[in-house]
C-alpha cells in the first residue's frame, strides 16, 4: 500500500521538507513504494505540487527532493501503484480548483466503474482510481454545504456498495483538511 502523510497549520507557514529521511523508516522501502513520490500544499498565498515516478529508496539525489511551499495543509504520498503504470501524472497527491488529495488502497473493479460512471466524461490527468475518486468528491460538491456533509454524501453509495478495498485518503483545500 502506499503511504500518505499530512501537516495542518493554523496560518500560512514556509515549509522545506527532504525526502531523504524517509528513506530511513525501512530496507523494503523501494519494494513496498517503488512508483513514486508526490508532495504538495495548499494556502492562501497558492498552491502547488512536485511529483516524480521514481522509488524514494534508491533514487539518485533524493536528498534534493524538497517540498518547498507555503501554505495551511501539506500533503505527501508514497506510491505503489495498483492501478496506471509508473508515471508522473499517475503520481499523487492530485491538484484541482484549490483542493488536493492523494489516497492509499485501489477501489475494487465494480466501485471504480460506478465512481467513473458517476462522474461522467471528465478529462482525468491520469489513469489512476484514485484521480477519478477525487474527482467525484469534488463534482459532489455544492457551494454553501458544510465539506463534512457533502463529503457524507459523496462516499455513501461508495460504501453503501460494500466492495471498496480502502478509502484511505487526505482531502484538503486551504481551510479544511480530512483524513
Amino acid at each position: 500500500m502506499s503511504r500518505l502523510f499530512g501537516i495542518v497549520a493554523a496560518k500560512n507557514i514556509r515549509v522545506r521538507f527532504g525526502l531523504g529521511s524517509l528513506t530511513k523508516q525501512s530496507e523494503l522501502l523501494k519494494q513496498i513504494n517503488p512508483d513514486g513520490w508526490g508532495l504538495g500544499w495548499v494556502g492562501s498565498a497558492g498552491s502547488g505540487v512536485k511529483k516524480r515516478a521514481l522509488p524514494v529508496k534508491g533514487s539518485p539525489g533524493v536528498d534534493e527532493h524538497w517540498l518547498e511551499g507555503e501554505g495551511t495543509r501539506f500533503i505527501g504520498h508514497l506510491r505503489r501503484g495498483t492501478r496506471g503504470g509508473r508515471s508522473q501524472q499517475n503520481c499523487h497527491p492530485f491538484l484541482y480548483q484549490g483542493w488536493i488529495f492523494a489516497h492509499s488502497g485501489h477501489l475494487f473493479p465494480k466501485l471504480e466503474a460506478a465512481v467513473r460512471k458517476r462522474l461522467g466524461h471528465v478529462e482525468l490527468g491520469s489513469e489512476t482510481d484514485s484521480e477519478a475518486q477525487f474527482r467525484w468528491l469534488l463534482k459532489s460538491f455544492e457551494p454553501g454545504q458544510p465539506a463534512e456533509q457533502w463529503l457524507r454524501q459523496a462516499l455513501k453509495p461508495l460504501v453503501d456498495d460494500g466492495e471498496f478495498s480502502s478509502l484511505n485518503f487526505i482531502l484538503a483545500s486551504d481551510t479544511a483538511f480530512y483524513a
